[in-house]
């Protein structure tokens, strides 16, 4: 599944049908998730309920015996995880039609299912009933807010916030995500299955999306009534005071934002109320982000697990070169266990023929919009790299300018292979033994020079920190 998954609307009027593409979904999102658990639990209460499930997936009418009971053991080990995760997180009356707690099972996913010890990762009592849904909200103008999630937690606006937003996202919505401690270096990228480069061409779609047009004739005497009665002070029952579009905090560097007001309003504070969860921190006990956050507390709030986890796994992804590393260096923590002190380290969618972006589309087809066709998605590098050796932030001969912890070229000093290969595997010179990471701009972004503390600076605002002289 994708954001659309959530965020599409269709709307029929008079015989046509309108898809909303951002518009807020009306699905049932507890129906599939508790109808999914009762499906598997079926099929697992016996041998003769699981053959035909069996033969389906092995593709064969008389599977071998072994591969049967290899795929049984899978089925098992996933179902275990994902039947916990159903019983104790779904309150028993449901979320109702097109609404979901998503902050909720995001936090429930990550401390119930993910931090624990191998070989399941689970700690289920970690898991609260989520039972704060909220309706889906639209995602056109998201990128451009300077806070994003109901509570209005995650501070957004730029590339690097919107990839923190979108990576703890997905660390709720069935990624992999298995960290393990090393001794006393947490790897957070340890058999993740986060796409990076993924998440971030979603994000570049969802800019593309603008607000949907209204299809039919607008009468103008009332559109002048409205503006008058929108623009109102909110004191006499105006919109313009919380829907207005207002500058908003400015993000590095340089970024404008509109204005996201956080408030009680004087509804349901439940959904708010979540941010105050706290959970056992399990492989992340004493886990910490140099520069950017604090170490987990044996028991902390699952908000501060969030954080750690979705910066340690951009810092990890940053720092291995863009592509999962089992041996990355993305975070410390000191082993409980061993005394250490901790090291740092390192047919439904109308094509928009005038490439406008509307949400608003009359369905014709399935398919992105031209203007998506036709641009090519920048591809960082996906191979594993050899060992990088002594990491440390380019100086007088490096350059950096890509202001996303994804980076379009890695280039070493004394590389040999070709500077300008994005997809070929780096060949390090073997015997160089100061290694100096570089990152070339892209070639809009008029620079030669960058300072590399642009990338921690980044980390930082993930964290909601302000500013930061460290390097990586």
């Amino acid at each position: 599944m994708t954001c659309s998954a959530c965020h599409t609307r269709q709307i029929e009027v008079e015989g046509n049908v309108y898809r909303v593409d951002g518009g807020p979904g009306l699905v049932d999102f507890y129906a599939l998730l508790s109808d999914l658990d009762k499906a598997v639990g079926d099929v697992l209460a016996s041998a003769d309920s699981f053959a035909p499930f069996a033969a389906a997936v092995l593709q064969s009418a008389t599977p071998d015996t072994a591969d049967v009971e290899d795929l049984r053991q899978q089925v098992d080990r996933w179902y275990l995880r994902f039947h916990t995760l159903m019983v104790r997180a779904l309150p028993k009356s449901g979320w109702g039609m097109g609404r979901l707690d998503a902050v909720g099972m995001i936090f429930n996913r990550l401390s119930g299912l993910d931090i624990g010890s191998p070989p399941d990762f689970t700690i289920p009592e970690n898991i609260k009933t989520a039972d704060a849904p909220v309706r889906y909200p639209f995602l056109w103008n998201a990128p451009r807010q300077d806070e994003t999630q109901w509570p209005g937690f995650a501070k957004n606006g730029s590339d690097i916030l919107g990839l923190a937003r979108n990576v703890g996202e997905v660390l709720g919505v069935f990624a992999t995500f298995e960290p393990t401690r090393q001794g006393a270096v947490i790897n957070f990228l340890n058999d993740t299955s986060t796409n990076f480069d993924g998440l971030s061409e979603l994000e570049n779609l969802v800019k593309r999306i603008g607000p949907p047009k209204w299809p039919w004739k607008i009468d103008a005497a009332l559109a002048v009534r409205g503006k008058v009665i929108f623009e109102r002070d909110s004191a006499e029952g105006g919109c313009s005071g919380c829907h207005g579009i207002e500058d908003g905090e400015q993000r590095f560097p340089f970024i404008k934002t509109w204005r996201t007001l956080v408030q009680n309003v004087g509804t349901d504070t439940r959904e708010y109320d979540v941010l105050a969860w706290n959970a056992n921190t399990g492989v992340l006990n004493g886990a910490y982000i140099p520069f950017a956050t604090a170490p987990l507390e044996e028991e902390d709030q699952v908000l501060n697990i969030l954080a750690t986890s979705v910066i340690g796994s951009i810092a990890e992804h940053l720092l291995t070169g863009g592509a999962p590393s089992t041996n990355a260096r993305g975070a410390t923590a000191p082993d409980p266990a061993s005394g250490d002190s901790g090291v740092s380290g390192a047919g439904t969618t109308t094509a928009d023929p005038a490439g406008s972006g509307n949400g608003f589309r009359r369905r014709q087809h399935f398919g992105r919009d031209q203007k998506g066709q036709a641009e090519g998605g920048r591809k960082s590098i996906s191979q594993s790299t050899p060992s990088m050796g002594r990491l440390r932030g380019p100086r007088s001969a490096g350059h950096l300018g890509r202001r996303t912890l994804t980076a379009r070229f890695l280039l070493w000093r004394n590389c040999s292979s070709h500077p300008d290969s994005a997809n070929r595997t780096l060949a390090l010179d073997g015997n160089t033994t100061s290694k100096t990471l570089v990152l070339r701009p892209p070639r809009s972004l008029k620079v030669t020079h960058y300072p590399s503390r642009i990338v921690m600076t980044s980390i930082l605002e993930t964290a909601g920190a302000a500013t930061s002289t460290g390097r990586i």
